[in-house]
C-alpha cells in the first residue's frame, strides 16, 4: 500500500491565524478555503456562536473535524462545551493544554480521570475525546514520564491523542516509538517544522525530514494531519506553504 493510500487528510489549525481570526472570522475562513484547504481545527469560536461557525464552514467548503478547548471547560462545564463542539460539526474535541500548577504527579492523576470521564461523555454525543501534546509531557517526574502514563490510564474506547510531531521531537522522543508503542491511539497530527536552535519555523524549511517521518510512520489510523506554526512571521504564507509542502509529501 502507498503513502497516498494511507494519507490522512490534511487540515490548518486556525491558531496559525487567530490574530486575523480575531479580526475577520468569515473573511479568514475565505482565505484558508482559497489557498484550497479543505479541513480546519478551530482554537476559539471568537464569540461567533457554534451555529453560525458551522453556517460560516458550509458557506466556504469547509470542514472542522476537530476543535481545541482550554482545561477550565472541561473541568467546569465538560457538558457544555461538548454538545458547542456537537452543535459545530466536530468529530473531535482536544485537550490542548494542562495548567504548569497541575503538572505533578497528582495533578496527572486528575487528568487521566477527567480525559476518561469526558470521553465517556462524549462518546455519547457521537464524538471522541483527544489530548494534545506539548514538550512538558515528556519530562519526567520522580515515578513516571507523564505522556507515556496517560497513554497507558486513559480508555482507548473514550481517549484519542492528537500528537503534535514537532513538540515530540522537540522533547527527544521518536514518533514512531510512539506509534509503535501505541498502535491506533493517534487519530490526529500536527506538523510544523524546527530550526537549528529548536525553534518553530515552516514545514520543510528545518531539522524534521517530513518525508521520511510520514513515509515510515503507519498512518492507517490516523484521519487529520494539521499544519500550524505558533508565531508565524507572515501567517497565511506560512499556512499556505504548510499545504503546499505536505501535499508534496502526501499526494504526490
Amino acid at each position: 500500500m502507498t503513502l497516498s493510500q494511507l494519507s490522512p487528510a490534511i487540515g490548518l489549525q486556525l491558531y496559525t491565524l487567530r490574530e486575523l481570526m480575531q479580526q475577520d472570522l468569515p473573511g479568514t475562513l475565505a482565505a484558508v478555503a482559497a489557498m484550497g484547504y479543505k479541513n480546519v481545527e478551530f482554537a476559539g469560536y471568537f464569540k461567533h456562536p457554534p451555529a453560525h461557525i458551522s453556517k460560516l464552514l458550509d458557506q466556504q467548503g469547509l470542514s472542522a473535524p476537530s476543535a481545541h478547548v482550554a482545561p477550565h471547560r472541561l473541568l467546569h462545564r465538560p457538558e457544555l462545551a461538548l454538545d458547542e463542539a456537537a452543535e459545530a460539526g466536530h468529530k473531535y474535541l482536544v485537550l490542548a493544554w494542562w495548567e504548569e500548577t497541575l503538572r505533578t504527579e497528582n495533578g496527572y492523576y486528575q487528568l487521566a480521570d477527567l480525559l476518561n470521564d469526558v470521553g465517556q461523555l462524549a462518546q455519547t454525543r457521537g464524538l471522541k475525546l483527544a489530548y494534545h501534546n506539548h514538550d512538558f509531557e515528556f519530562s519526567a517526574l520522580s515515578n513516571f514520564t507523564p505522556y507515556d502514563f496517560l497513554l497507558a490510564q486513559t480508555n482507548p474506547d473514550y481517549v484519542c491523542y492528537e500528537l503534535d510531531l514537532y513538540w515530540a521531537v522537540h522533547a527527544g522522543r521518536n514518533p514512531m516509538d510512539l506509534f509503535v508503542e501505541h498502535p491506533g491511539r493517534f487519530a490526529l497530527l500536527h506538523a510544523k517544522d524546527m530550526d537549528s536552535s529548536g525553534g518553530e519555523t515552516d514545514i520543510g524549511n528545518g531539522q524534521i525530514d517530513f518525508a521520511k517521518l510520514l513515509g515510515h510512520l503507519p498512518l492507517d489510523a490516523v484521519q487529520y494531519l494539521f499544519v500550524e506554526r505558533d508565531e508565524p512571521e507572515a501567517a497565511l504564507a506560512s499556512a499556505a506553504l504548510g499545504l503546499s509542502r505536505l501535499n508534496e509529501i502526501l499526494n504526490p
